[in-house]
């Protein structure tokens, strides 16, 4: 077994004079690293375990584009992913929140398939009581909040709800009514999956059932028959479609997110992840459209690289893409 990757967490100087909310997500949301960088968005890290294997999940470009050149061969060494440690979250968080920061939110994968939303529940208390404690021999007398969202979806849907939190930032909403957004927003959020990795088609599940994604993920091992495309929103995770192989189920993809622009997006934003070359999806003609479509509506249309966490549930060359649209299924 490879000795496990150390953690070494340093505030970056540009985020100490930055807005006084900081926006944290988990290492499983698919942004585009631009947009992470541009916005000033941590990234709470999560682990990648096998046998010989021990990977920390940053969402560093190189690492993850290193990690798909393997991921076939890591899935038949049955990796799992794990959040970190009560421990580690806290230090890690703590370390992200300088004395002039006053709020912390923190938008997590669904509860049902990782853990991280249930350790940074845990450790929310102590980081408030913590944080306040050193603010004390500072001149910021605000209080500092802390708040834990659920995002009851994964990957590039995360991502949509991070992009609503960003536009509702920079328009100075104060944090309690982001928060209301961002949970008014989640109801809408749909995040299409096409895996590389699958055994079965799985059930419908609620997403409030803690175990069920993480049941749901673990039939995802071996190269399916046919292409499922899933479906997560607000009411659970489906089979949205199936095609008869790769390429037929990508097109599905793509042309449902240009139903929902049609149909109206709650968010103006939809965002493609993949795990792969993203030059393998910027030459689709599918993917060309979608792009010509958006910069007709001025809707912004991201590709991002999907993360190490991603694809070791979905498998090398999965395709995610994420919108927020009320009228999608209606």
């Amino acid at each position: 077994m490879a000795a496990p990757i150390g953690l070494k967490f340093e505030l970056p100087l540009e985020r100490r004079a930055h807005t006084r909310t900081v926006l944290v997500v988990d290492a499983a949301c698919d942004l585009p690293a631009w947009y992470v960088k541009a916005n000033h968005i941590v990234v709470l890290p999560m682990r990648v375990l096998g046998k010989d294997l021990d990977a920390l999940d940053t969402r560093d470009v190189d690492a993850t584009q290193a990690f798909y050149a393997t991921a076939k061969e890591h899935s038949r060494r049955q990796l799992s992913v794990r959040a970190l440690s009560p421990a580690e979250t806290q230090r890690f968080l703590l370390s992200q929140v300088g004395a002039n920061r006053d709020n912390l939110l923190q938008l997590t994968s669904a509860s049902g398939s990782s853990m991280v939303y249930h350790v940074c529940g845990q450790v929310a208390p102590s980081i408030m009581l913590l944080h306040r404690r050193a603010r004390k021999h500072t001149n910021f007398r605000t209080k500092f909040r802390m708040w834990v969202m659920d995002s009851r979806t994964m990957f590039t849907g995360e991502a949509i709800l991070a992009v609503a939190a960003t536009r509702a930032m920079q328009r100075h909403d104060a944090p309690k009514r982001i928060v209301e957004h961002l949970r008014v927003v989640r109801r809408s959020v749909h995040t299409l999956v096409l895996p590389t990795s699958t055994r079965a088609l799985p059930p419908t599940y609620s997403n409030h059932d803690e175990s069920s994604l993480r049941k749901w993920v673990e039939r995802f091992r071996t190269k399916p028959a046919r292409a499922p495309v899933l479906h997560t929103f607000a009411k659970g995770t489906t089979t949205f479609a199936v095609g008869r192989d790769y390429d037929e189920s990508a097109q599905m993809i793509f042309s449902a997110a240009n139903d929902a622009m049609t149909r109206g997006l709650d968010v103006p934003t939809i965002i493609v992840s993949y795990a792969g070359p993203l030059a393998d999806i910027e030459s689709r003609p599918d993917y060309q459209k979608l792009i010509e479509r958006g910069r007709a509506k001025r809707i912004d249309i991201m590709l991002a690289p999907m993360s190490m966490v991603g694809t070791a549930s979905m498998g090398a060359g999965a395709i995610s893409v994420g919108f927020a649209s009320k009228r999608f299924l209606s």
